[in-house]
């Protein structure tokens, strides 16, 4: 019988985590390039390129929904820049997200590509497809006006000095790898956040929408939680002979990997809450002051009125607003652009701060079940290990407390724990005799329906979220094509 571990194929599991990470790339065979710069073109579909030296297309992020609805299908991987560029633009205008209601394109380039010159490409790819069709098409360089809010307010929390074009990588960076802090971030070298986001996008599938990928998450968390169950018993066999084995290593694997499952539990929770966060109602009082600071008229106060329901349709507004302006109008209005970023920053702290209760109080209730994760009798059996087990929370719980991004610090702790299970496997595999590993080995093989089962479980979630998300897709761009054929008919 073919021994198991108790896991799912690599392959399967690498595309699982990276479909859950809320953003989504499209597939293709990437040359094996360096990639060496970012190009972020925002419309309101946002997408992100990753380029090699030779400026050829390695991956592409479709960083908000828009986006993957219209690179749905599409395949930008191995085109050369201005190529890529033409066909964003193609499609902006042929399903509608670029008109003369919107016809603002933000470009922005980090990294070593010429920006002057991935620009000119930019502005002559968006005039080419806009201009049959009467569009007017306003660049910006400057990032949208949420970008732009965020990143001040990380400026001022951290005593930075990010730009739009670096700030926006570093969101893409955080993106794939949750633990990743803005502090951390700007620390870095460029081209390491660049491999960052281009490695992820090699593994996220162009289906993998947030739908998806929450999906998946929970059906992730549902399958290492039953594995690991499942595993209790035979990594704790060979200890049971302690004068053999005087530390019970079989104890201190199922320790961690407990540990890592409930906080990951508690994680998907959070984020859920960070996801609500963003429909909050925007507040009557809020939309006045934004609309009186940017000097809106009376037909652009009433549109922001209907417009702005939400938290995030207040931004997505807003970023619309500022980029349909000219460059002139832009410079013209700069102290009242910044002065309803604060507005608007105001109410995004109290946002924010809800969100971060959301997840310290998550790890709240993780230390406070600590006991229903250590395993029966570890007292005794790994004390000293316990001891360290719980000094590492306490010492986690201190950190939290005083970090200024708890989401990344509870995915390190997560990461953490994960470390220290696989490292105590290592020492269980390498420790064992080899006739107690073929006492485990034969326990596990024993466990095979089990984990069967589990595995099917698992597969057949993914299929369902992945079928969802196609069809989503597949709708809101077949809708967006019959809208546009009506509008060229009429």
């Amino acid at each position: 019988m073919k021994r198991r571990t108790g896991r799912i194929a690599a392959g399967c599991l690498a595309a699982v985590m990276a479909g859950a990470l809320g953003v989504a790339a499209l597939a293709g065979c990437a040359p094996q390039d360096e990639a060496v710069s970012y190009v972020q073109v925002d419309v309101n579909p946002s997408v992100a390129l990753s380029l090699d030296a030779g400026g050829s297309v390695l991956s592409v992020y479709a960083e908000n929904e828009d986006a993957q609805v219209l690179l749905y299908g599409e395949d930008l991987v191995g085109m050369d820049a201005e190529q890529a560029l033409e066909k964003i633009a193609e499609l902006s205008v042929e399903l509608g997200y670029l008109d003369r209601a919107n016809c603002g394109v933000d470009v922005l380039v980090e990294g070593r590509a010429d920006e002057a010159e991935i620009t000119a490409f930019a502005q002559a790819a968006f005039t080419a497809a806009a201009e049959p069709e009467g569009i007017a098409v306003q660049f910006t360089s400057e990032g949208t006006f949420t970008l732009n809010r965020e990143r001040l307010a990380a400026n001022a929390a951290y005593g930075l000095d990010l730009g739009a074009a670096q700030f926006s990588l570093i969101l893409s960076a955080q993106a794939a790898d949750r633990s990743l802090t803005i502090e951390a971030a700007a620390e870095m070298d460029t081209e390491e956040l660049i491999a960052i986001v281009n490695e992820a996008a090699k593994q996220i599938e162009p289906y993998a929408t947030a739908a998806y990928g929450a999906a998946v998450r929970i059906a992730q968390n549902v399958y290492e939680t039953g594995k690991n169950s499942l595993l209790v018993t035979p990594y704790l066999l060979p200890y049971a002979n302690f004068l053999r084995y005087p530390v019970n290593n079989g104890m201190i694997y199922n320790l961690y990997v407990n540990a890592y499952g409930a906080l990951d539990t508690a994680l998907i929770a959070a984020e859920e809450a960070e996801a609500l966060a963003q429909s909050m109602s925007v507040p009557q009082p809020l939309r006045d002051a934004v609309a009186d600071a940017l000097q809106m008229s009376a037909e652009e106060e009433a549109a922001f009125a209907e417009a702005a329901v939400t938290f995030a349709e207040m931004n997505d507004w807003l970023d619309g607003y500022i980029k349909n302006k000219t460059a002139e109008e832009r410079a013209a209005l700069r102290a009242q652009i910044e002065a309803a970023m604060e507005e608007v920053q105001a109410f995004a702290d109290t946002v924010e701060a809800g969100v971060s209760e959301e997840y310290k109080e998550a790890f709240g209730q993780f230390c406070a079940d600590i006991e229903n994760i250590i395993p029966v009798g570890a007292e005794t059996a790994i004390k000293g290990y316990v001891e360290e087990f719980e000094g590492l929370a306490e010492d986690l719980t201190a950190a939290l407390s005083a970090a200024k991004e708890p989401k990344a610090a509870l995915y390190a702790a997560r990461n953490t724990f994960k470390d220290r299970a696989d490292q105590t496997l290592e020492t269980i595999r390498d420790e064992l005799s080899a006739a107690d590993r073929k006492v485990v080995d034969a326990a596990v093989d024993a466990l095979d329906e089990g984990f069967t089962a589990l595995e099917n479980t698992f597969r057949g979630a993914v299929e369902e979220a992945e079928q969802a998300a196609r069809e989503a897709l597949a709708a809101l761009r077949a809708a967006r094509e019959e809208a546009q054929g009506d509008v060229q008919e009429g």
